[in-house]
């Protein structure tokens, strides 16, 4: 939802859109990015080093968050949009729409982070948002993550 909304509001905009694929998200996640990367070439896959990292709190630090700052240092993008909503739950219920760096810079912008569940139904609804297949019948899934995150198992 986070891309066709950067569309509507810059139009022909070449703001990259980056996936950290960590190696164990849920297939069609990865299959849905790869086959949309096909058509969009603003659409960056950046595998996650840490494939072996031991289940914890810090999983979502190490293989999504750490490599996306990595990526936004070396391709000079001084920081990140990022498409998390509150109501997702987790330690996203505490984001705000902007974070900042210790020196006072800003390094992320989250502009959903207020939305609510059921505005962004309307908005897929009524604007016709291409979603990955999970999100719909028959699996109706709120949201996604790695495969057997014990971190998220009451936010399905």
């Amino acid at each position: 939802m986070l891309s066709h909304l950067l569309d509507e509001a810059v139009p022909g905009n070449q703001i990259p859109r980056v996936y950290i694929n960590t190696g164990i998200d849920l297939r069609m996640v990865t299959d849905f990015v790869k086959n949309e990367a096909k058509s969009d070439e603003r659409i960056k896959i950046v595998m996650s080093p840490d494939f072996h990292l031991k289940i914890s709190d810090l999983c979502c630090v190490r293989m999504k968050e750490e490599p996306l700052t990595e990526w936004s240092i070396k391709n000079h993008k001084p920081y990140a949009i990022i498409g998390i909503m509150q109501d997702d739950g987790g330690r996203r219920d505490r984001s705000g729409c902007l974070s900042f760096n210790q020196n006072g810079t800003l390094s992320s912008f989250k502009p959903l982070a207020p939305v609510t569940k059921e505005w962004e139904e309307w908005y897929i609804k009524s604007h016709e948002v291409k979603l990955c297949a999970i999100y719909g019948e028959p699996y109706n899934r709120r949201r996604t993550g790695c495969k057997g995150c014990p971190f998220s198992l009451d936010l399905q």
